[in-house]
């Protein structure tokens, strides 16, 4: 019996055990399967994600999870697998990774869904979430970077989620908050609305999350100000949720007095609050020593304020502080030597403030410390190898913009490996940093000693700590002897900057790494001749300058073949021969011969400045030319060019069509897929070009985008001023002089409405000043001395502030301000006959005679007709007449009584004895 009953159990137990197994291998509903294949038809698929729906049992495809109980559909995953948005930049596979088309409402059909997550599919269209409303199950949303632009109901469908526990609308193009008295979000811990466009105060449901832990409102136009908003608390409600963990308000514009919001929050979020960001906006005021009660907090971020007053020493007892960033303010006063206290600390960044003072050897003390950033201030300090005895982790040391004087031995060997070092402008020299030959892990990738007074070669060692550096800036010292070995390729592959220019470097142009971008060694004491395998040594070359050295001999047509090169500047050098085919020309102050040539229009369409002044060129300037629409900057002076001006000059598109996306372009054509955060320099080329402009030579680096300049001064160039050149509105400089143009100054030069500078002088121009030249609003320089100019200067507007003398001397027949006045020189018309009249003048003068006496005679009789018809108009007319005869009549015969007098008196006189 006792077996029988043990079989029995055993049974029982077998069938419990496969219906168990039965249900979690139990397969997907049929009508959410259904869902789910309408889901996957409204949408276009280019990466195939979906190539897994096609099994029977739903719940293996991928990004579907089930239930293992009932096989109801709880998860439903297609977020883009290639990331967050800021990857969009760079990736082209995350764009083929999106989905195509309008979210399909099928996903409402899954009622048991817990998790649904969409994000980052930016080609993924969406009109309304009410799908979401029937959704009572989920308690994960995350639809960041979707737009939902044109969604009105996404507050209201997801207040039917009592379950909710995070939701995610990120970067979703929200414009505006519903206006909700209450919300049901009693279960939300993570709201994530930042990267939006409320342009809005924080709405008053917000009182009811109360129990959220994370939320993030940066970046979303909201506004708000103290003390205005104490009476509804709105704000600073939010300083009083007990659970709140992470409160990220940054970049809004929220504003008021910052020793409000500290003094106005509760005592519960002191001890639960571990991320604060307030960076970005308006609050003003000094820190308050309130901020030690925040005892939990371990991120603290107030930069880009106008917060002022010097550093509480109370900051250094926030014990658990991790990350603190005070910079972009106007705090002054010394570094409180506190803050060595906070040994936690992983981040500090005070920069771009009004610090003075020194820098406190505690901050040597920061074991975790990993970033220290303090540019941009005033400290005027000597720093040791104290300041940084224990600094074990530190990567990157950002101290440029300071007086700071580093007295550091020899012999010191730096505990730390950085990553990032700036100390530009700051005290280095006169010895090369010998304490650098310690960072020997290959990790340093951005040393900028750019003007650190360093008079000393640079050591041999040097090579070994500098094969993954991807930008190295020694300019502007006097670094002397030969070029630095840098023949070794980095070993990620990186993109390379290297600026030795301004230096005392001499010798031949050596090898440098074959991955190098940018190269710019020029002002240096170089000689020799350029390599003629250049273009094979470093075939990756985007900028390349070479200027103001001893160069001599031919430019190497290998140059020519580096298809990534846009910029090479090789001026004033003693180069000679022909010019070779490249994309961007800046050739000037050599010794080039013969003709421009017309290559250059025709093969590279492209080019954006052509520069060869002062060079020994001839011959006409080829109409090819004309094709360069993309020309900002034409200088082609000091030159021995003959010939007349080619009048599709004025067909220079870029000079014409004000394109903003002109400057991105421009930009973009000398970028790299890493943005390199250089400080103070954004770009990695520092292309530069001289412009005659305004009677003195200036230099155009970066605002070289916006420049527009045609220069063909000191030439021997004639013939007319072509016309056409009206048409270039957004040209700035414009000079022409020193050749031997003849004619008028065109008519329209009023259209010409951006340009600052004028020249014209030297020249054989003839004829009146346009009067159209005073609309020239902008003008700051005007020269059109020496021509054979006449007739009255033109004044107004802006032209009336050019009042010196020698923008018209040699042009004797020119009057008005500032020179003599017009009615003292002899009018037109007196003298000889002016040169050029003729027959036809004759004949238009007596056209206008016979029409002045045909209009005298229709006025004559149509005034008679009306007389004779109208009587009492006649009447009164003769009435007017006979009174105005009457009074001359008495005014005559007074005056002639009165000269009878004085006769008859003269007459008396002389006959008395």
């Amino acid at each position: 019996m006792s077996s029988v009953f043990l079989m029995l159990l055993l049974l029982v137990l077998v069938l419990i055990i496969h219906s168990h197994g039965a249900d979690s291998n139990a397969s997907c509903i049929k009508s959410e399967r259904d869902a789910l294949l309408n889901f996957k038809k409204c949408l276009t698929d280019p990466s195939n994600r979906l190539g897994s729906w096609v099994e029977e049992d739903c719940c293996l495809w991928e990004g579907i999870s089930c239930s293992e109980r009932n096989g109801h559909v709880t998860k439903l995953d297609l977020r883009n697998p290639q990331g967050s948005i800021f990857w969009f930049k760079w990736k082209k596979s995350a764009i083929g990774a999106n989905f195509v088309g309008k979210l399909p409402h099928f996903i409402g059909n899954l009622s048991s869904l817990q998790v649904l997550d969409l994000s980052h599919n930016l080609e993924l269209t969406v009109d309304s979430l009410f799908f979401a409303s029937t959704l009572t199950s989920l308690k994960y949303l995350d639809l960041n970077s979707l737009d939902l632009s044109k969604v009105d109901d996404w507050l209201s469908s997801i207040n039917m989620l009592p379950s909710l526990m995070e939701l995610h609308l990120s970067l979703c193009a929200l414009h505006s908050f519903p206006s909700f008295l209450h919300v049901n979000f009693t279960s939300l811990a993570i709201l994530d609305l930042s990267s939006n466009y409320f342009n809005s105060t924080i709405p008053h449901w917000f009182s009811n999350i109360s129990n959220v832990q994370n939320l993030d409102l940066s970046e979303s136009a909201l506004r708000g100000s103290l003390p205005s908003e104490l009476s509804d608390a709105s704000f600073l409600k939010l300083l009083h949720f007990c659970n709140l963990l992470e409160l990220d308000l940054g970049a809004n514009s929220f504003s008021g007095e910052i020793g409000e919001v500290f003094g106005n929050s509760s005592g519960c979020v002191h001890s639960s609050l571990r991320k604060l960001d307030l960076s970005r906006n308006n609050f003003r005021g000094s820190l308050p020593d309130k901020l030690e009660n925040f005892k939990h907090l371990e991120y603290l971020a107030l930069s880009n304020n106008y917060l002022l007053g010097p550093i509480p020493e109370s900051v250094g007892r926030i014990s658990n502080l991790k990350e603190l960033s005070l910079n972009f303010n106007s705090l002054n006063g010394s570094i409180p030597p506190s803050l060595g206290q906070l040994s936690k600390l992983e981040i500090l960044d005070m920069s771009n403030n009004l610090l003075n003072g020194s820098i406190p050897q505690s901050l040597g003390q920061l074991s975790k410390l990993d970033v220290l950033d303090i540019h941009n201030n005033s400290l005027d300090c000597i720093v040791s190898e104290l300041h940084f005895s224990q600094l074990k982790s530190l990567t990157r040391l950002v101290m440029y913009g300071n007086s700071i004087v580093f007295d550091i031995e020899p012999t010191w060997v730096a505990p730390f490996q950085l990553q990032s070092l700036y100390l530009s402008s700051c005290k280095v020299g006169p010895k090369f940093p010998q304490w650098l030959i310690s960072q020997t892990n290959n990790s340093l990738e951005f040393l900028d000693l750019y003007n650190t007074s360093i008079f000393d070669a640079i050591p041999d060692w040097f090579e070994s700590i500098s094969s993954n550096i991807q930008w190295l800036d020694l300019s502007h010292n006097q670094i002397t002897k030969h070029l630095p070995k840098l023949t070794r390729t980095s070993l990620d592959g990186s993109t390379r900057v290297i600026y030795l220019n301004s230096n005392k470097f001499e010798g031949p142009l050596t090898a440098f790494p074959p991955d190098v971008e940018v190269l710019d060694i020029s002002d240096n004491f170089l000689w020799g001749q350029i390599p003629q395998k250049i273009g094979k040594m470093m075939p990756n070359l985007h900028f390349l300058s070479l200027s103001n050295n001893h160069l001599n001999g031919s430019i190497p047509n290998s140059l020519c073949k580096m298809t990534h090169l846009s910029y090479l500047d090789l001026s004033r050098n003693q180069l000679s021969g022909a010019l070779p085919q490249c994309w961007q020309l800046g050739m000037h102050e050599n010794e080039f011969t013969g003709a421009i040539p017309p290559w250059i229009g025709e093969n590279i369409s492209s080019l954006a400045i052509l520069s060869i002044h002062s060079n020994m060129f001839e011959g006409e300037i080829p109409p090819q030319l004309c094709r360069l629409a993309s020309l900002r900057v034409l200088n082609l002076a000091k030159n021995k060019v003959t010939g007349t001006l080619p009048p599709c000059f004025g067909n220079f598109t870029s000079m014409i069509v004000d394109d903003p996306g002109f400057v991105d372009y421009w930009l973009s054509s000398f970028s790299f897929p890493v943005l390199f955060q250089m400080p103070d320099r954004w770009t990695a080329y520092n292309e530069h070009v001289l412009a005659y402009m305004k009677g003195r030579e200036l230099l155009y680096n970066k605002t070289l985008v916006f420049l527009f300049s045609i220069d063909v001064s000191d030439n021997d160039l004639f013939g007319e001023i072509p016309k056409e050149l009206v048409n270039l509105s957004l040209i700035q400089n414009l000079n022409l002089s020193g050749n031997n143009f003849k004619g008028q100054i065109p008519l329209q030069i009023g259209k010409l409405k951006s340009l600052e500078s004028l020249d014209l002088s030297r020249n054989e121009l003839s004829g009146s000043i346009p009067p159209s030249i005073s609309a020239l609003n902008f003008l700051s320089y005007l020269n059109l001395s020496f021509n054979n100019l006449s007739g009255p200067i033109p004044h107004g507007n802006q032209l009336q502030t050019l009042d010196d003398k020698s923008i018209y001397i040699g042009n004797s027949k020119l009057c008005g301000p500032p020179l003599e006045s017009c009615q003292e020189m002899e009018p037109p018309g007196h003298g000889k006959p002016v040169e050029g009249s003729n027959k036809d003048d004759e004949f238009d003068m007596l056209w206008f005679y016979c029409g002045l006496g045909v209009g005298f005679m229709a006025g004559f009789v149509g005034v008679c007709s009306t007389l004779y018809f109208k009587t009492p108009w006649r009447r009164t007319s003769f009435q007017l007449v006979d009174k105005v005869f009457n009074y001359l009549w008495v005014i005559v015969a007074i005056k002639i009584n009165q000269l009878r007098r004085k006769f008859s008196r003269g007459e008396s006189r002389d006959q008395q004895p």
